[in-house]
């Protein structure tokens, strides 16, 4: 600490003195010779930089994406393949509060009877709302084993609990249950039949890619090659 104090807070005291153009007194002119010796010394700094005219072919996503046909059946087959994608689990609306210790959570649970809400619950037994954590969305993978299950065979309103974890013992209000859903068809349609696109039009760049470089290598010119291949 000392040193790094010492560095931070370091001062010099130093004079000097400054040396500007009108310093400089009979000053020559260069002569042809300096002028030559300055020249050739530093030739690459006046060399015009080389140049070159190049032809380009271009091939773009765009040019080619109105050639390709993706039938309705096809879409179908894609979203019937990867069903798993669009099912949407049941997710319950769950309010929670982590206690310290068993009685204070059962506390909590008798204090449910009298309370409009878990919150004002744990704010009647323990005159705070810190062990209160709020409402949140949950599925029954995205929660532990030990208050899943409770949690998910309760009803709309139910009070679960107390339940211990490593966390401490929890108590939980059912508050809204969303039941399990799949994504229309119709509705995901358009996502699906642009994937599919998008990997056509991969494949479709790359083979065109390699057909150029082919014909490139039996000795086609460019120009007949971007002629032939609509580039």
């Amino acid at each position: 600490a000392k040193a790094i104090y010492q560095y931070q807070n370091e001062e010099r005291t130093f004079e000097g003195f400054m040396l500007t153009n009108a310093s400089a007194k009979d000053v020559q002119q260069p002569t042809e010779e300096n002028l030559n010796k300055f020249y050739e010394a530093r030739k690459i700094d006046y060399a015009i930089p080389e140049t070159r005219d190049i032809t380009i072919a271009t091939l773009t996503k765009e040019m080619i994406a109105n050639d390709i046909e993706i039938s309705d059946e096809e879409i179908l087959v894609t979203y019937d393949e990867n069903m798993d994608l669009y099912k949407k689990p049941e997710q319950r609306l769950l309010q929670q509060a982590i206690l310290k210790d068993q009685k204070t959570a059962q506390d909590v649970l008798t204090a449910l009877e009298d309370s409009k809400t878990l919150e004002d619950a744990v704010l009647k037994v323990t005159n705070n709302t810190t062990a209160y954590l709020g409402e949140n969305s949950f599925s029954e993978k995205s929660m532990t084993e030990d208050i899943a299950k409770p949690s998910f065979k309760a009803t709309k309103g139910g009070k679960v609990g107390p339940i211990e974890t490593p966390l401490g013992w929890h108590v939980l209000v059912v508050k809204e249950i969303t039941p399990p859903e799949t994504t229309p068809f119709d509705k995901v349609k358009a996502d699906i039949k642009d994937q599919i696109l998008q990997e056509r039009l991969i494949d479709d760049l790359i083979n065109t890619s390699n057909n150029l470089d082919d014909q490139l290598a039996s000795g086609q010119t460019l120009e007949s090659v971007v002629q032939e291949m609509g580039l």
